[in-house]
């Protein structure tokens, strides 16, 4: 009788990991067939079919991204995830560009790869549209951004504060890369909001207001057609959450609110300070510094405003 274990295709330039996934894997009920190289798995991959693929990043020769993108024509119904002990978020766009599903860091937690598997198993969406649909939704943001003068490069500067506050917090890696993804798509529900939004000189109407309180619902909903890490999603859905419970979309207030979304929120209300708006001239560095530390507690986090208050933030230069 055929049997019907999962197949897992394992490819890292490392034996001990091999090691190690081999033996865990097939104690949890895979079929798993290790590799070391780009090419060996391109071997095996020719003459075998394998449900998932777990692929290191970092390959001798040919690497995991170049790897990932061979991969992914010859094999669209594979669900390919990558692992990585030195990701970045500018990495990990690219492999959800070309395909992959999701990514795991070194050190392994197997319990949180064996649910990422089992994930890639249920999951019945192709790849290639995932890939092609989440191409689409930053591009998106990125044309709205450059559309608007007052925007331009806010994601960006909001990736490069964020992830300079979560260092000043001593975060581990992972989390800070999570933070970095979350920074770079948080405003992607205002896809078909700011582009109705004119250029208000006054406070925003009830109605008009309303649609951009939705924009973090939306965006939520939005990437989790192609972002599986619940994390990532939360942050993107509660960037605007106050301390103090008077934010949106859900009034959750102090240690409700996730670390990542509190970051965020410090970090695109700099920003946003900082910026020239329709109604009001830019603050200053300074100013901007003070209304942090006069919204502690209050707007923002009194942890993650002092970590802020101690770093020289310097964004990338507006266009």
């Amino acid at each position: 009788m055929v049997s019907q274990k999962p197949r897992v295709l394992v490819i890292d330039d490392e034996q001990v990991v091999c090691d190690v996934l081999y033996d865990e894997l097939s104690e949890r009920g895979y079929l798993c067939t290790t590799v070391l190289s780009g090419d060996d798995a391109l071997d095996k991959l020719s003459t075998e079919d394998f449900q998932v693929v777990l692929l290191d990043i970092r390959l001798p020769g040919m690497s995991g991204m170049e790897l990932l993108s061979r991969i992914r024509p010859e094999h669209p119904n594979t669900s390919i995830i990558m692992i990585t002990g030195v990701c970045n978020a500018d990495t990990m766009v690219e492999a959800f560009r070309l395909g992959a599903l999701h990514y795991v860091m070194k050190p392994l937690d197997l319990n949180e790869l064996s649910a990422t598997i089992r994930l890639a198993l249920e999951t019945k969406e192709d790849s290639l549209e995932r890939k092609d649909y989440f191409e689409e939704l930053v591009a998106k943001v990125t044309a709205l951004e450059k559309n608007n003068k007052y925007t331009s490069g806010h994601s960006q500067r909001v990736v490069e504060i964020s992830v300079s506050l979560a260092q000043q917090l001593d975060l581990p890696q992972s989390d800070i890369d999570k933070i970095e993804i979350a920074a770079l798509v948080h405003d992607i529900g205002m896809i078909g909001v700011s582009e109705s939004i004119p250029l208000v000189q006054g406070k925003l109407d009830w109605r008009l207001f309303q649609r951009i309180v939705h924009h973090c619902k939306a965006g939520e909903r939005i990437l989790a057609h192609v972002v599986k890490d619940n994390k990532i999603l939360s942050m993107v859905r509660h960037h605007h959450e106050r301390y103090d419970g008077g934010g949106y979309p859900d009034g959750l207030c102090g240690d409700a609110i996730p670390l990542g979304a509190r970051i965020l929120a410090v970090a695109e209300a700099y920003d946003a300070m900082t910026s020239q708006r329709p109604h009001r001239a830019a603050m200053s560095s300074k100013v901007a510094y003070a209304e942090i530390e006069r919204c502690k507690s209050s707007q923002f986090d009194p942890e993650v405003a002092d970590a802020f208050l101690r770093i020289n933030i310097i964004p990338s230069k507006r266009r």
